[in-house]
């Protein structure tokens, strides 16, 4: 039988496994790439361009405000214990697993419904860019809530003890920050994929 310990030995194969990996999940590029390089291929016009610079705004500002908003709330969720606490963090899962199409059409039946102002501003890119902020706070809340969790009890404690309730939460914040912002990061990825 094989242990478990092998798996922790260096050696080739682990490189030849994230290669592979690699390999794998760019696979499905090769034929798109086939297709842009051949030289009959039509060139990118500047509607091209304006259109990769407006997915790249909404993916920034769906990051941003995925992120103000998910951090404090992750850690808020972790550093207290109080009634429902677990069902709101059940609720927050939902974004994550509704696809975003069905977040646009909502969205866009709620902007049909406003007045001509209102609908106006929320049709547009804003509108866009909250509907993936709904989809990427969750995101960030979990990362942040999972990196708050693992603090110790004590290193809590001693944050109270030198400074007080908000000295506790900003230094628990800036202990989740950085996974907080790989998960904005991803989740902007994401949407520009969307």
């Amino acid at each position: 039988m094989i242990s478990v310990l092998s798996l922790e030995q260096p050696g080739r194969w682990r490189t030849v496994s994230v290669v592979g990996l690699l390999l794998l999940g760019g696979l499905p590029v090769v034929p798109l790439l086939t297709q842009a390089l051949r030289p009959d291929a039509p060139p990118l016009d500047a509607s091209f361009w304006r259109s990769l610079g407006l997915s790249s705004e909404i993916a920034c500002g769906a990051a941003l405000l995925g992120g103000v908003l998910g951090l404090p709330l992750g850690v808020l969720g972790a550093l207290y214990d109080f009634p429902g606490r677990r069902a709101l963090l059940g609720l927050a899962a939902l974004p994550l697993l509704l696809p975003s199409f069905l977040w646009a059409i909502g969205w866009s039946m709620l902007a049909s419904r406003l007045p001509a102002s209102v609908g106006s501003v929320l049709s547009s890119a804003s509108g866009c860019v909250i509907v993936f902020a709904a989809a990427i706070m969750p995101l960030v809340l979990f990362v942040t809530y999972a990196a708050t969790r693992e603090l110790a009890g004590s290193q809590v404690e001693a944050a109270h003890l030198a400074g007080g309730e908000w000295n506790a939460l900003r230094h628990a914040g800036w202990h989740a920050l950085t996974p907080a912002l790989f998960a904005g990061v991803l989740g902007g990825i994401l949407t520009l994929a969307d």
